[in-house]
């Protein structure tokens, strides 16, 4: 799958070691069994400064589409409409959004190039790079391969996971 470039909000450098942020594109792909596949793509923007994760999701023409919003008691969805719907975690959330399973807590570990935290016990078919880096593995049911590290962590994460009549695609590239 290729990815179209698309413009995509600037986050401010981090100000401490405990702050993080990562922009890039995205694209989502869902195919149910004997149907089409659906296709969604953009840009995002995360910054996750360790007690709160903010997390804008932008479309190819620079719109911001959604932000996700996560703090120690409340994960919050906010549309560009203003719609809004909240969880108690960014998990339920997006599931209640969207219908869709996504790992986004996991993204939060993943995205620094390291197993989750809450399911490293879970983990299987672990691989590293030659400089010890993570490449690939499986963990709470997702396939996830991560390539092309940088100083902060991977520049390219591929998440795959096959469900009951449906598999679920997502495509990370960090610019």
């Amino acid at each position: 799958m290729l990815l179209a470039g698309c413009a995509v909000t600037e986050i401010p450098a981090p100000v401490s070691t405990a702050d993080f942020a990562r922009s890039g594109r995205f694209a989502v792909q869902s195919q149910r069994f004997n149907q089409n596949p659906e296709n969604s793509q953009g840009g995002f923007a995360w910054q996750d400064r360790g007690n709160t994760l903010l997390l804008d999701l932008i479309s190819p023409m620079g719109g911001t589409l959604a932000r996700v919003s996560v703090n120690s008691r409340e994960a919050v969805l906010t549309r560009s409409n203003g719609e809004t719907i909240s969880a108690t975690s960014p998990d339920e959330l997006i599931q209640i959004a969207i219908g869709q399973n996504m790992p986004v807590s996991d993204l939060r570990d993943w995205l620094r190039g390291r197993l989750s935290k809450h399911a490293a016990s879970t983990v299987r078919d672990l691989s590293r790079d030659e400089l010890g880096h993570l490449t690939g593995f499986t963990q709470d049911g997702w396939q996830v391969n991560l390539s092309k590290y940088d100083g902060l962590g991977p520049r390219a994460i591929a998440l795959r996971r096959d469900l009951a009549g449906q598999q679920l695609s997502i495509r990370l590239i960090v610019d």
